[in-house]
C-alpha cells in the first residue's frame, strides 16, 4: 500500500511519514507548495513531481491556516478517487470559529 503525507515539510509532517513506513508499503512526502490543481471541463488535475496522486491509496494532508483553501479544493476533488482520513470541510470548519460552532451545535454538542 502507498501513502502519500501533503503538508509543509515540517518536523511534525516528517514523523509522520517516518513512523507511516511501518505500516505502508511506500510512502511520499509532497510539501504542499508544490502542488497545482487544474481544473477544467473534464474535471479537476493535481499537478506535481511524484505522479498521479490518484495512484496512491491514502492520502493524508496537512498544513496550517495560510493553506485552508488549497487543502480544502484538494481534498475535495481527490475525495471520492483516493482514501483520505480527513474531509474536505473539516480544513475550513477547523479554522474557523463560527463555522465550526454552527457545525457542532448542528450535531448536538
Amino acid at each position: 500500500m502507498k501513502l502519500c503525507v501533503i503538508s509543509l515539510g515540517g518536523p511534525s509532517s516528517k514523523k509522520i511519514a517516518e513512523e507511516a513506513n511501518e505500516f505502508f508499503d511506500e510512502v511520499a512526502e509532497l510539501n504542499i507548495k508544490d502542488l497545482e490543481l487544474c481544473l477544467d471541463d473534464k474535471g479537476s488535475v493535481v499537478k506535481n513531481d511524484v505522479g498521479n496522486l490518484e495512484d496512491f491509496d491514502c492520502i493524508y494532508v496537512r498544513g496550517s491556516h495560510k493553506y485552508v483553501l488549497l487543502q480544502r479544493a484538494l481534498t475535495r476533488s481527490l475525495y471520492k478517487k483516493v482514501y483520505m482520513p480527513i474531509r474536505p470541510n473539516a480544513f475550513t470548519l477547523g479554522h474557523n470559529k463560527l463555522l465550526c460552532s454552527l457545525e457542532l451545535q448542528q450535531k448536538g454538542v
